[in-house]
C-alpha cells in the first residue's frame, strides 16, 4: 500500500508540474478577456475536460496511437513545442497569424487543453508512468 501512494503521489506531482497550471492562467485571462464571467467559465471547464479525456486516451492507449502512426516521443515534443512557440510568438509580439476574434469555445480545446493544458511534455509523461505502472 504504501509503494502505491508513493508512486501515485510520484505521478501526480510529476504531471501537475509539467501541466503548469499556473502558467496558464495569464494565457486564458488575455485570450478570454472580452467575454463575460459566466462564457469565462464555460471555455475553462470545456478546456479541463478536453484536456482530461484527452490525457485518459493516452494514458490508456498512447503508445498505441503513437506507434500505429509511426511518431516518436522525440517528434510529439518537437510539434508540441512548435504549437507553444507560435501561440506565444502571437501573444507577445502581437502578431496575429489568424482573426484574433475568438468564438465562445474556439480556444477552448486549442490551444488551452492542447497543448497548454496536455501537452507534448504531460503526454510523454503519462505514456512513460504508465508504461512504468505495467513493469512493477
Amino acid at each position: 500500500m504504501e509503494l502505491f501512494l508513493a508512486n501515485l503521489l510520484r505521478a501526480f506531482f510529476s504531471i501537475f508540474v509539467i501541466m503548469d497550471i499556473l502558467g496558464n492562467i495569464p494565457i486564458f485571462l488575455s485570450m478570454s478577456s472580452r467575454f463575460k464571467k459566466k462564457d469565462k467559465k464555460k471555455i475553462a471547464n470545456r478546456a479541463v475536460i478536453s484536456a482530461g479525456i484527452l490525457l485518459l486516451i493516452f494514458l490508456f492507449i498512447g503508445k498505441f496511437v503513437l506507434n500505429f502512426f509511426g511518431i516518436s516521443i522525440s517528434s510529439f515534443k518537437i510539434a508540441g513545442g512548435l504549437i507553444i512557440l507560435i501561440v506565444g510568438i502571437e501573444m507577445v509580439l502581437g502578431i496575429s497569424f489568424k482573426e484574433k476574434k475568438y468564438s465562445l469555445y474556439e480556444f477552448a480545446v486549442v490551444p488551452l487543453a492542447t497543448p497548454l493544458i496536455t501537452g507534448p511534455g504531460v503526454i510523454t509523461t503519462i505514456i512513460i508512468l504508465s508504461e512504468q505502472a505495467a513493469y512493477s
